[in-house]
């Protein structure tokens, strides 16, 4: 008696084709949506997190920079960024030191008082800043609705094939 089971299936070719199609129709899916959901992801840092939420917005620069990179493919997955360009942001997300580089600032207040504005010499110096998350902390509040467009896009892909 043999061990072994075999079998033929009936349009093996029709499903070997359909599931070759599969893998490129769901990478275009998935790229779609890795797209879609970096944008998303992107304008809800800005309007949630950067808007005096998490961070007081003083110049705008933070808020402005954060931004949806490019899609990065290999075999092995899709991968989307959102970041900054600013070096301060770091600091802003992880908390720890920051050296403030030299530079110029406009005074308009003295002991409290106004008073004609001149510009100043601000001295290098370094500052320890908390932690205030906006790019990990906005990951974790969108997870679901993340896995919700990958899912999408998975029934896309599939629905898409079947027609």
């Amino acid at each position: 008696m043999s061990d072994s089971v075999y079998g033929h299936v009936i349009g093996a070719e029709k499903l070997t084709i359909l599931m070759n199609g599969l893998g490129e129709r769901f990478r275009e899916e998935i790229r779609t949506s890795t797209k879609t959901i970096g944008e998303t992801l992107a304008a809800y840092i800005q309007k949630k997190k950067l808007s005096g939420q998490v961070l007081k917005n003083r110049s705008g620069n933070l808020r402005t920079s954060v931004h949806f990179g490019d899609i990065t493919e290999t075999p092995n997955g899709i991968t989307g960024t959102v970041g900054t360009i600013r070096e301060y942001a770091a600091a802003h997300e992880y908390g720890g030191p920051y050296q403030v580089k030299e530079h110029l600032r406009m005074q308009t207040m003295a002991w409290g008082r106004p008073m004609t504005p001149k510009q100043v010499t601000v001295k290098e110096f370094t500052m320890n800043m908390p932690q205030r998350s906006f790019l990990r902390s906005a990951l974790r509040e969108t997870k679901n609705l993340i896995a919700a467009e990958y899912e999408r896009a998975a029934k896309r892909a599939i629905a898409g094939m079947l027609k």
